[in-house]
């Protein structure tokens, strides 16, 4: 649709709202880059520590928005195996 043909790219979009294990930079950066710029009205309520974390690394941020979610994970109607994958993963990394 947009004429893009670059496998990273588009390998990333893919996972943008999921994630998923092994990530390369350019999936951390827009997983990352789609929590922060949401589309709904005012900042989003994890937004404060994501952007700390992120002055650490990427993965850093991501593990914070997953921690957010995982910390909320009964209110969830489903946790999508990629997300539960990269928790697992990043928590290895950051802790």
């Amino acid at each position: 649709i947009f004429k893009v043909d670059d496998e990273e790219i588009l390998n990333a979009i893919c996972c943008h709202t999921t994630l998923r294990k092994h990530a390369t930079k350019m999936d951390l950066v827009l997983f990352v880059a789609d929590k922060i710029e949401w589309d709904q009205n005012g900042a989003p309520p994890y937004l404060v520590e994501v952007k700390k974390e992120l002055e650490k690394s990427l993965e850093h941020a991501a593990f914070a928005y997953i921690s957010y979610l995982w910390d909320r994970k009964d209110t969830l109607k489903v946790i999508h195996p990629w997300l539960e994958d990269a928790y697992g993963q990043l928590k290895e990394i950051v802790e």
